[in-house]
């Protein structure tokens, strides 16, 4: 089925949101069915998943992934919670890698959320954009950082399961933010009645003489 590429909107964050961690991958044994793969991270369990790329490695080099690495991944939140990384680089570095979650998206004052666009590519058939919707434990404090409908990258730092805003970068926005169009209003004419005044012209008849 050939795909079609869709017009890529002004701010719509169409890359993914990225993670950067130090993690330990548990996977279930054969004998477990129906088990998901779970990234260890301090504070904190989720199921993980792999892009084909790293899952054909994972498959063939499982001894890569043992004890403690670094990865890059794409985090996945539900109702404001982290659930699920997908896990796209496996970094060959040992040294300690500390944590940075950075999204970037779209804000929706109305949604009071980041939208991230999933892909830039869909089928002919699907007419319908397709958002990842990212919320923050601490979004409240950053409301007039937060423009409607402007593109901004938002540093976090993790919570347990849930994200916290460190710091907010605009990408495609105004130096000021623009005011809300102002609807035109007729301004009211005076329709209080004067006064009749007589506006005849002077006679220039000459007066008779007494």
């Amino acid at each position: 089925m050939n795909e079609i590429r869709r017009k890529i909107f002004t701010g719509n964050g169409c890359h993914r949101a990225l993670a950067k961690f130090q993690g330990i991958i548990i996977y279930p044994s054969g004998n477990e069915e129906g088990q998901k793969n779970k990234i260890l991270l301090p504070e904190g369990e989720f199921d993980c998943s792999f892009v084909p790329k790293l899952y054909w490695l994972f498959c063939n080099h499982r001894h890569e992934f043992e004890g403690i690495k670094n990865y890059i991944g794409y985090p996945k939140i539900s109702d404001g919670k982290l659930v699920k990384i997908e896990l796209a680089v496996l970094q060959k570095e040992d040294q300690y890698q500390q944590e940075t979650w950075e999204v970037c998206g779209m804000w929706s004052g109305k949604k009071k959320k980041l939208l991230v666009q999933r892909d830039v590519k869909i089928i002919p058939e699907d007419t319908s954009l397709h958002f990842y919707q990212y919320s923050f434990v601490n979004q409240e404090d950053f409301q007039k950082n937060l423009w409607d409908k402007y593109c901004y990258l938002i540093m976090c730092k993790r919570e347990k399961d849930e994200l916290a805003i460190k710091k907010t970068v605009p990408i495609a926005c105004p130096v000021k933010k623009p005011q809300p169009p102002r609807k035109y209003q007729k301004t009211e004419l005076n329709t209080e009645r004067q006064p009749n005044v007589s506006k005849e012209k002077p006679s220039l008849q000459r007066k008779p003489k007494a």
